[in-house]
């Protein structure tokens, strides 16, 4: 690539100095072509667990994660397919949604509170292992996203001003293995 606009500086100032002696008309049509020599050799892509040939139509403040697999790691997982490498994407909608029917196979209490408050979970404060967890934060999504199913040991929902508590938000408080 260096060379390349180096040369390309070359080729400007030649013209520039030959233009001032005999004036030379250039096309507007001038185009200059890379090469690419992996151009052919295009990764998987695995979007929200589906495999996909593109990601042109994900908006990038939608996505949660992005990891990429290379040689072994990408073949063994998904096969031939893969040998180029592998790039894996989850969206946010996405983690919510597998984080959500985790807990409510779980916890049919869970269940019961998403089907109140309409599968709207925003407003709830979660507390992962005595940590409270920013509701605000894509963190929060990750988090309860990544918590494996066989680490779950009890899922305890709270509606607001339950107990005589004056919380304002419903509260789920997740025990898990550590």
């Amino acid at each position: 690539m260096k060379k390349l606009i180096g040369l390309l500086g070359v080729l400007f100032l030649a013209t520039s100095m030959f233009a001032q002696t005999n004036p030379v008309k250039i096309a507007d049509t001038t185009k200059v072509f890379l090469r690419d020599k992996y151009a052919d050799k295009k990764p998987l892509y695995v979007i929200n667990e589906r495999v996909g040939d593109s990601i042109k139509d994900i908006n990038p403040n939608d996505i949660l994660s992005i990891n990429i697999l290379k040689d072994v790691g990408a073949t063994a997982l998904y096969g031939e397919k893969a040998k180029n490498g592998a790039i894996i994407i989850v969206t946010k909608e996405f983690a919510v949604k597998k984080y959500q029917e985790k807990f409510s196979a779980f916890s049919k209490k869970y269940k019961g509170f998403l089907s109140r408050y309409k599968i709207d979970d925003t407003d709830f404060l979660y507390i992962l292992n005595g940590i409270p967890l920013d509701n605000k934060s894509t963190n929060r999504i990750k988090v309860l996203f990544e918590i494996p199913d066989n680490a779950l040991l009890s899922i305890n929902c709270m509606s607001p001003f339950a107990n005589g508590m004056d919380n304002k938000q419903p509260l789920i408080i997740i025990t898990s293995k550590q």
